[in-house]
């Protein structure tokens, strides 16, 4: 055979997937798919989807390709979502000025080099994103997890645990304290089959108070950065409604004693 055409030519399949690393390429949504090693949860989607009628589509999604041809997310699991969403309504989707359709999605190429880094870069590619005490534990056990795997390995990272986990998540180092010490004292009981529900048995779940005030703080952001009508009111009025807002969030504080 010719040199191009190879087993190890410059055109066979697997050169021209690793030319690809690293650019934007444009994939049809129908080809990509959510990882199932994602810890996440799925929640703010319609916000993201007004971000994205607004502003449009600021990053590429992140994925690599399967053996089935699928390109499985790494990093970008809500906005696959929301561009779905926005598709399936009729709506345009902008990325870098240009309106996408539902076969031209950007996806930034990256193959972990084994499941543990993809494991990994599913956990740092969500850092610092808002999250609920259930979740939060549940990202920091399957941090825990890819840390322990590491040791394992003989590839054990630098520093303490819970700064590695600190580093890689963006969640608070007190709070990863308190979830390792959970972890171990379970192990030292013998208990070797952990889970988010079994670290966090004995904190209560987010009454409806607290819900009521997430919804009312996120009508304020709401009506400041997107609401014309509130942008069009004088200082005076703007200034009456936030205060408005916050007695009602502290009422409801007080009630919820």
């Amino acid at each position: 055979m010719g040199l191009l055409t190879s087993k190890n030519g410059l055109l066979n399949s697997a050169s021209l997937e690793a030319a690809k690393l690293g650019k934007i390429i444009y994939v049809s949504v129908e080809e990509l798919c959510a990882n199932e090693k994602n810890v996440y949860e799925m929640d703010d989607i319609d916000l993201l989807v007004e971000n994205i009628q607004e502003m449009g589509l600021i990053e590429p999604l992140h994925a690599f390709k399967s053996g089935d041809g699928q390109y499985v997310l790494t990093s970008g699991h809500r906005r696959l979502q929301a561009i779905k969403k926005l598709i399936e309504s009729g709506e345009t989707v902008k990325y870098n000025g240009k309106t996408l359709d539902e076969h031209e999605i950007p996806v930034i190429l990256n193959y972990p080099e084994d499941e543990l880094q993809e494991r990994v870069i599913l956990l740092s590619s969500n850092a610092y994103r808002t999250m609920d005490k259930k979740e939060r534990r549940q990202v920091i056990l399957e941090a825990h997890r890819c840390y322990t795997i590491h040791c394992a390995n003989g590839d054990k990272p630098e520093g303490r645990e819970r700064e590695w986990i600190t580093a890689i998540t963006g969640i608070s180092d007190g709070t990863v304290k308190d979830v390792l010490a959970e972890i171990n004292k379970k192990d030292v009981d013998g208990d070797l089959s952990i889970s988010a529900e079994d670290i966090v048995e004995n904190e209560p779940e987010e009454d409806e108070f607290q819900k009521c005030i997430k919804k009312i703080q996120s009508l304020d952001k709401f009506l400041q950065k997107k609401s014309p009508d509130f942008r069009e009111k004088d200082e005076l009025t703007k200034q009456q409604l936030r205060i408005a807002i916050d007695g009602l969030i502290d009422t409801l504080e007080i009630l919820r004693g």
